[in-house]
C-alpha cells in the first residue's frame, strides 16, 4: 500500500510541476522518508522565519499567478479545497483571495 501511495504522490507532484513549467526530480523516495524530510524542513526555525517574514507575501503572489491559470479549469469557486502540507498557509490565503472561500490547509507541524 505504501508503494502505491508513494507512486501516486510522485505522479501527482510530477504532473503539477509539469503544468507549472517547473523542473522536478525524477527520483522517487519512500513515502515515510518524504514525510520526515518535509517535517524537518517545516520545523527548521530559520526557514520558518523566512517563510513567515520576507517570503510570505511573495509566495502568496506566486501561488495566485499559478492558481489563477489552473484552478478555474478544475474547480468552481463554491467548492471546497483542502491544501495538504500547507506549512504556513500561503496557498490557502491565495485561494481565498481568488474567491475560493471554502479553502483550508493542514500540515504535519502545527
Amino acid at each position: 500500500m505504501k508503494r502505491i501511495v508513494n507512486r501516486i504522490l510522485f505522479l501527482v507532484n510530477s504532473k503539477i510541476r509539469e503544468i507549472l513549467g517547473q523542473s522536478h526530480s525524477t527520483q522517487e523516495i519512500p513515502y515515510l522518508e518524504y514525510l520526515a524530510l518535509q517535517k524537518a524542513k517545516t520545523e527548521d526555525l530559520e526557514r520558518r522565519k523566512r517563510w513567515l517574514g520576507p517570503e510570505y507575501e511573495l509566495k502568496i503572489v506566486h501561488f495566485k499567478i499559478h492558481f489563477k491559470e489552473i484552478f478555474p479549469k478544475l474547480i468552481s469557486t463554491n467548492e471546497s479545497i483542502l491544501c495538504v502540507c500547507a506549512r504556513t498557509g500561503q496557498e490557502v490565503v491565495a485561494l481565498k483571495e481568488l474567491g475560493y472561500e471554502n479553502s483550508i490547509g493542514v500540515d504535519l507541524v502545527p
